[in-house]
């Protein structure tokens, strides 16, 4: 025990010493040791008077402190310098995920992309249309078509989905009981079922299914149809909100396809129940279903969709618009875009007074 403590002190004070006093200091207690041998006049001799191999070890450390210290330095600077390259290596890496992970990566050959400018002045934004039969893209702004942003209300689509397949709501009895807190729109102050929770974008009957569900069990369904980033670490009812779940305009315009072809092999009923949840218009055969979509940060309208698809006698288009802007922005405006694209291009002409569903 006080041998430990004389090689520790020996090492604080080797610290504290430049480099060319080590040989000194051992020189020094090499001296003192040698005078404690000699009549004792003083008691400070007397106190370094240990065994001959204590000392021998002590002068051991010492007449070793300067290699051993060089060569700790040497390693130190060399793993540090190993470490600071790897880190400098790696943050271009790291800055391609997150933007990899922000960015779709779409690469389809039936692509054609036009100009559609003049239907967005105001906004920055995006438009994907998807030909069924033709099996073609036609995109508006390649870039934006391939950013992913929070999807807002019109996940509530497959959040419907989702609760039908893990039987929390059924065909038959979807009716969720009002929780009693007022809201700021009269609709959304009664008890609700999956129609009118849908048609009046009622956000606190989906944030109801999400915790039924579970968010295991909705991690799960997400990853099973690829939608988005697949993040729900924004936490249960909140991530679909402008927060951590983001999917592009591309990937909601082929999400909605899969959807309608039900190639994600859910049970056909509940895909239909949905289908018809979503159905905003009807006329001569054609039928016009879709969800819109606003985000809010700090009371600002910043992002805004319109997702759905067109069903004519011979064929289906899916369509999806998204617009951004500082704050005015929201659901109501990315249809209104939209369904004066789709009227110039002769897909549907709408007859909707406005569209109330942009929550």
């Amino acid at each position: 025990m006080r041998l430990d403590r004389e090689i520790a002190c020996d090492i604080a004070v080797l610290n504290s010493l430049d480099e060319h006093c080590y040989a000194e200091y051992g020189n020094a207690i090499i001296n003192f040791v040698d005078r404690a041998s000699q009549p004792r006049n003083f008691v400070l001799a007397n106190q370094l008077n240990s065994s001959k191999e204590q000392i021998k070890k002590r002068i051991e450390k010492i007449a070793s402190f300067t290699t051993e210290s060089k060569l700790l330095k040497l390693k130190s600077i060399a793993i540090f310098m190993l470490v600071g390259v790897f880190v400098v290596s790696q943050a271009p890496l790291v800055s391609v995920m997150v933007d990899d992970n922000n960015c779709y990566d779409f690469k389809n050959e039936r692509t054609a992309y036009e100009d559609l400018s003049e239907y967005f002045v105001g906004f920055e934004g995006s438009f994907v249309l998807y030909n069924l039969k033709a099996n073609q893209y036609s995109i508006y702004n390649e870039n934006k078509s391939k950013l992913r942003v929070s999807p807002d209300s019109t996940y509530k689509i497959f959040s419907a989905l989702f609760g039908l397949e893990s039987n929390v709501i059924t065909n038959g009895n979807s009716t969720i009981k009002w929780n009693g807190i007022k809201y700021p729109y009269v609709s959304w102050n009664m008890n609700q079922n999956l129609s009118t929770a849908m048609k009046n974008s009622v956000t606190w009957y989906f944030q109801d299914l999400d915790k039924r569900i579970n968010l295991d069990k909705m991690q799960a369904y997400l990853n099973q149809i690829g939608y988005g980033n697949c993040n729900l670490s924004g936490g249960i009812g909140q991530y679909w909100i402008e927060s951590s779940l983001k999917v592009s305009p591309v990937e909601q315009v082929q999400l909605l396809k899969a959807f309608y072809t039900n190639q994600f092999g859910f049970e056909e009923k509940n895909v239909r129940t949905v289908k018809d949840a979503i159905i905003l218009e009807e006329k001569d055969g054609v039928r016009l279903s879709g969800k819109t979509g606003t985000g809010s940060v700090n009371n600002k309208n910043i992002n805004g969709w319109f997702i759905g698809y067109v069903e004519i006698k011979d064929n289906t288009y899916f369509f999806v618009t998204n617009i951004q802007n500082e704050g005015n922005t929201n659901g109501s405006k990315a249809a209104e875009i939209t369904l004066s694209i789709l009227r110039d291009k002769g897909i549907y002409y709408s007859y909707l007074p406005g569209n109330k569903n942009s929550i």
